[in-house]
């Protein structure tokens, strides 16, 4: 939801998502999420992290 609605231009929606992601998981960023992805294409998931940058994820 973050990376979409980033993408869909909706930043306040995105902030939102977010905020409530970081409430349940203090210490979530960028780095832990990609390293958590086992995909087999890593390019999937770049779509996404880059979605979640956008919204202001550290």
């Amino acid at each position: 939801m973050i990376a979409a609605n980033a993408y869909l231009g909706r930043m306040d929606e995105a902030r939102k998502h977010l905020a409530a992601l970081e409430t349940i998981s203090p210490g979530v960023n960028l780095a832990r999420i990609r390293r958590g992805q086992h995909a087999i294409d890593p390019h999937r998931i770049e779509v996404l992290i880059e979605g979640m940058r956008m919204a202001g994820m550290r």
